[in-house]
């Protein structure tokens, strides 16, 4: 038998690999693979090890994004926190593009945002130019919001003053600021 001359620079090379590869582990891993002797199988023993938790993981950072709904969160920190779920899935091996993150972010805003996401949805927008038509929206809504309590607490304010002054005005017509003092005011 004659040895190939180029399997004896693939075992070198491969030995040089495991070398990187077995000082590269943590210690805690290390005992998983310090008996194996090819690089080959170093690597498919860790893919197999933590690809079973890396696809767990991809399923629950995708549940998570399902899930996710703005409810009490401002635009920027809900998506902020769909954009680093994203990130998370897209680490684990399972990317989303910006039009998929943008129609789960568009699902999970609520009631308040059906007829600008219905727009953002229609007209094609990429992620940035909704994001910021997002603020934008959001900002709107918290303007009428706090119009609608101005009128509502000048409404309030009237009502009570002409309350008050319609008592008032009883009082002295029935002659209740009358006792104590002699003669009437009206």
């Amino acid at each position: 038998l004659i040895e190939n001359p180029e399997f004896i620079t693939w075992k070198s090379q491969d030995q040089t690999l495991l070398g990187w590869l077995l000082s590269s582990i943590s210690e805690g891993t290390l005992g998983l693979v310090i008996n194996l002797d090819s690089s080959n199988a170093v690597w498919k023993t860790l893919e197999k090890k933590f690809g079973v938790q890396s696809e767990a993981k991809v399923l629950q950072i995708k549940y998570e994004i399902n899930t996710l709904k703005k409810e009490s969160m401002n635009v920027e920190d809900y998506c902020m926190k769909m954009k680093a779920l994203a990130d998370k899935l897209a680490c684990a091996g399972s990317p989303l593009n910006d039009r998929e993150l943008l129609m789960h972010i568009l699902n999970g805003l609520g009631s308040g945002f059906l007829d600008i996401a219905s727009f953002i949805t229609a007209c094609r927008m990429d992620f940035d130019d909704a994001y910021a038509l997002l603020l934008t929206h959001e900002s709107r809504i918290e303007q009428q919001e706090q119009d609608a309590k101005t009128v509502f607490n000048a409404n309030f304010a009237q009502g009570m003053f002409n309350a008050n002054f319609a008592q008032t005005r009883g009082n002295y017509r029935r002659g209740g600021y009358t006792r104590g003092f002699q003669g009437n005011y009206f």
